[in-house]
C-alpha cells in the first residue's frame, strides 16, 4: 500500500469513528491544503469538508519521512524545499477575534467606558445635523427594549470617510463607548463617539416605541437609566410650562426638547394624546426628543385665559368716551377668541360691543365705551368663566385742578424740571387748557398747557435762565381753580440715591421692518435700535456721572454695557436715552421728526449711545442700574426682568399697581410703532409743552 493510500485509509477510519461517536469530536486535524507528500502526490481535503484553517495543527516540518514500504526510490529524491517550519508555529485555533458588542452591554456597564467597540445590525432611530457634527440615536432591533438605545456623536469637520446613515438604516458601527458629563450639571450619558467607521448594511423597520410612564423616565427614578437612548412613548401628556429655549415641561417634570424637530411651542394646559421620541440625558434632566410632527399625537390646545382689564379706576366726563383694554395669556387660536363685555349700568356707561373677538394670533383687544350720564358703574370682561372689572365714574361738571407736583422742584443753571398737573376728573371734550405763570424772570415757563379729552394729568417743563437765585413760585389756573408749586435754584446737582431713578422703557427685540424698527432714526433697523430709558422720579436734579447700565451677561462678567463718562445732569421728571448705536437725523419716522441739536435729542429727550451695542437678549434679559461701574456698587433701581420679545418694548405703566408691560398691551399706546423713546407710552412728550 502506498503512503498516500495508507493516509487516506486512516482518514476514512478516523472520520467513520467520529461519525459513530455520540460525542461531538470537534474539527478534525487536516494537513495544510497545499501539502505535497514525499512520493509527489498532492493531498487535498474532501470537497465537502467544512473544516477551517483553524483546525490545521500540523506544520510542513512534520512530513519528512518517505514511504518505508516503497523499495523503489521516489523520482523526487530531494527533500521538499520547505524544510523549515512555518513562521507561525502557533496553531491557527489560538487566534481570538473579539466578539461584536450589543448596545445593552454598553448601557448596563458590562463594557467599560473608553473601550473600542463594534456594534452590528442596529437601526438608526433619529438623526440631527449641525454645521460641524451629526448626532444619531441607535437601537437594537429586537429583544427587550431596556438598555437597547444609545446616543452617537460624529464630528463632521472634516467630513468622515464613511457615509452618514439616515433614520431607518441598519448599520455596523465602530467607535468608542464613553460616559459624557456636562460641566455644572448632574448625571451622565452613555455615548458612542470617536466613530471610526460606519457601514450601511440595509434598511429595516424601526423598533416600536415602548410605552413608558413619564415618571419612570425622570432623573432620580430607579428605572431612568434603562430608558436612556431608547425610543419610548408617553401618553396623556399635559403641558405644565414652556421656556425660551424651545423646550416645554410636562406635568410631573419630564422635559420635551426640540433638538430634532422645531414644533410650535405649546402653552400651559395644552395636551398631547402621546409624545414619542428617544430619551436624552443631558443638562441634568431626562428629555424626550420628538423627531417630527408624527411624534406629537393628538394635540389639543387649552382655551386662552383672561389676564387683565385695564385701566382700573376710570373717571370720565359725561358725553366723552374711554377705552378699556384686556389681555389673554396666549395668542388667540384659529377663528379668534370671543370676550364678553358688559356694563353693570348702561345708563351710566355703555360698551359699543357686547362680544369682542380677539383676532387669531393676538393677545389683546381694546373696546371703546360711552360715558352716558353721571354716576358709577363697572365694565366687566369675561372669558371661559373668568372675569375682570374696572370701576367707572362719569362726572357732569368741568374738572378742577387738584394739585401741582412736585411741591418744590430743584433746578441748576442751566437746567430744567418737569411739573405735573392733576385734575380731579378727566378733561372734557376738546381738552382742558391750563394757564401757567411764574413770578421770577429767571424761570422760563410756557403760558399754558392743554390736557387732551379724557386725560386727568398734564405736564410742562420749566427752564432756568441766567442769573438764577432763590425760590420762584409757579401757579397753574383753570376756571377758578388753581395750584402752586415752587422752583428752587441750587448750585449743583446731587448724585442719585436708590429709588430716585426708574427704568422707563427697554427696547430689546427690534422689529426688523425698516421703518417700524428704526428707533434711533438712522434709517435702518438693527440692534443699534435697542435702547434703555432712565427717568428721574425725584424732585432733584441728578448728576449721572459714573452711573452704569448692565444686562444679565454684563452683570456676570463685571463689565457694564454703558457708563456715563462725563457730567450729565438729569432734571426732575426728565428722561435720558441710551441707544445700542449712534442715532441719526432721518425724519421719515413720526417719532424722529422732533430730532434736533445735531442728532443728540430724540423727541424731547437727550440721547447717548453705547459703543459696541447694548446686545440685549431677545429671549429675555435683566437690566440693572448702579451708582458706579462696579456691580458691587449701590443699585439705583430694582432689576427689571423682561420676557421673550415680540418686536416691541417693555414699558413701565403709568397706572398704579400695573408695573411693566409689553408696549401694545398698555391702553392708549402709540399705535404708529411699538416703542416710544424719550416720550411716554402714548407718544406724548414727558413735558407736553416745550418752552
Amino acid at each position: 500500500m502506498t503512503t498516500t493510500a495508507r493516509l487516506l485509509l486512516c482518514l476514512c477510519i478516523a472520520t467513520a469513528a467520529a461519525a459513530c461517536s455520540d460525542a461531538d469530536p470537534g474539527p478534525l486535524p487536516l494537513p495544510d491544503a497545499n501539502l505535497l507528500l514525499p512520493d509527489g502526490d498532492l493531498l487535498l481535503p474532501d470537497a465537502d469538508s467544512t473544516t477551517s484553517d483553524a483546525a490545521v495543527t500540523t506544520s510542513d516540518a512534520a512530513v519528512t519521512t518517505s514511504d518505508a514500504a516503497d523499495t523503489t526510490p521516489d523520482a523526487n529524491t530531494t527533500p521538499d524545499a520547505n524544510t523549515t517550519p512555518d513562521a507561525n508555529t502557533t496553531p491557527d485555533a489560538a487566534i481570538v477575534v473579539p466578539a461584536d458588542d450589543d448596545i445593552r452591554t454598553l448601557q448596563d456597564g458590562t463594557v467599560p467606558s473608553d473601550t473600542a467597540v463594534r456594534i452590528v445590525g442596529v437601526v438608526v432611530t433619529a438623526r440631527d445635523d449641525t454645521s460641524a457634527s451629526t448626532a444619531l440615536y441607535l437601537q437594537e432591533p429586537s429583544g427587550a427594549a431596556e438598555h437597547s438605545g444609545i446616543f452617537v456623536y460624529i464630528d463632521t469637520t472634516p467630513a468622515p470617510a464613511f457615509t452618514l446613515p439616515a433614520r431607518g438604516d441598519v448599520i455596523t458601527i465602530a467607535a468608542t463607548v464613553r460616559e459624557f458629563s456636562r460641566a455644572g450639571y448632574a448625571g451622565t450619558r452613555t455615548n458612542l463617539d470617536t466613530v471610526t467607521d460606519i457601514v450601511i448594511t440595509g434598511t429595516g423597520a424601526l423598533p416600536a416605541a415602548t410605552l413608558v410612564p413619564a415618571a419612570d423616565l425622570l432623573y432620580g427614578a430607579t428605572t431612568a437609566e434603562q430608558w436612556e437612548g431608547v425610543l419610548v412613548r408617553v401618553e396623556g401628556a399635559v403641558v405644565a410650562s414652556s421656556d425660551s429655549f424651545g423646550e416645554f415641561t410636562l406635568e410631573g417634570g419630564l422635559k420635551v426638547d426640540d433638538r430634532f424637530f422645531s414644533y410650535a411651542q405649546p402653552s400651559p394646559g395644552d395636551t398631547y394624546a402621546a409624545i414619542i421620541g428617544p430619551v436624552e440625558h443631558d443638562f441634568g434632566s431626562a428629555r424626550l426628543l420628538p423627531r417630527d410632527a408624527a411624534d406629537l399625537e393628538g394635540f389639543a390646545a387649552s382655551p386662552p385665559v383672561l389676564l387683565s382689564l385695564e385701566p382700573t379706576g376710570i373717571v370720565v366726563a359725561e358725553g366723552s368716551t374711554f377705552d378699556v383694554t384686556f389681555t389673554i395669556d396666549r395668542p388667540a387660536p384659529f377663528g379668534g377668541t370671543d370676550i364678553a363685555i358688559r356694563s353693570n349700568d348702561t345708563m351710566v356707561a355703555a360698551s359699543f360691543v357686547s362680544l369682542y373677538q380677539v383676532s387669531e394670533g393676538t393677545t389683546t383687544g381694546t373696546v371703546t365705551v360711552d360715558a352716558v350720564a353721571p354716576g358709577t358703574t363697572e365694565i366687566v370682561a369675561t372669558l371661559n368663566g373668568v372675569s375682570f372689572s374696572t370701576a367707572v365714574e362719569v362726572t357732569s361738571t368741568d374738572p378742577v385742578i387738584a394739585s401741582l407736583s412736585p411741591t418744590t422742584s430743584y433746578v441748576t443753571e442751566p437746567g430744567s424740571a418737569i411739573l405735573s398737573i392733576l385734575l380731579d376728573r378727566p378733561a372734557t371734550a376738546g381738552g382742558t387748557t391750563i394757564a401757567i405763570e411764574a413770578d421770577a424772570a429767571w424761570v422760563n415757563a410756557p403760558a399754558s398747557v392743554t390736557l387732551p379729552e379724557g386725560s386727568t394729568r398734564g405736564y410742562f417743563r420749566v427752564r432756568i435762565r441766567t442769573s438764577a437765585s432763590g425760590v420762584a413760585t409757579v401757579t397753574v389756573r383753570f376756571d377758578g381753580s388753581s395750584a402752586i408749586g415752587y422752583v428752587t435754584f441750587v448750585s449743583s446737582a446731587v448724585s442719585p440715591a436708590a429709588g430716585q431713578l426708574r427704568v422707563g422703557e427697554v427696547n430689546y427685540d427690534v422689529d426688523m421692518t425698516a421703518t417700524l424698527g428704526d428707533a434711533n432714526c438712522d434709517g435702518v433697523s438693527n440692534s443699534g435700535d435697542e435702547f434703555i430709558e432712565l427717568v428721574n422720579t425725584s424732585d432733584q436734579p441728578l448728576e449721572l456721572l459714573g452711573v452704569s447700565i448692565w444686562d444679565e451677561n454684563a452683570w456676570t462678567t463685571g463689565t457694564p454695557k454703558y457708563t456715563f463718562g462725563s457730567s450729565f445732569v438729569l432734571g426732575a421728571g426728565e428722561a435720558v436715552l441710551v441707544f445700542g448705536d449712534r442715532f441719526g437725523t432721518t425724519t421719515t419716522s413720526p417719532w424722529c421728526t422732533a430730532l434736533h441739536s445735531g442728532g443728540t435729542v430724540i423727541s424731547d429727550t437727550v440721547a447717548f449711545f453705547a459703543s459696541g451695542n447694548l446686545g440685549l437678549n431677545n429671549t429675555g434679559d435683566t437690566v440693572y442700574v448702579t451708582a458706579t461701574a462696579l456691580n458691587t456698587s449701590t443699585p439705583l433701581v430694582d432689576p427689571v426682568v423682561f420676557p421673550t420679545g415680540t418686536n416691541e418694548s417693555w414699558v413701565f405703566s403709568p397706572v398704579p399697581g400695573i408695573g411693566y408691560r409689553r408696549h401694545t398691551t398698555l391702553a392708549g399706546h402709540a399705535t404708529d410703532r411699538n416703542f416710544t423713546p424719550g416720550t411716554r407710552h402714548t407718544g406724548r412728550y414727558f413735558a407736553d409743552a416745550t418752552p
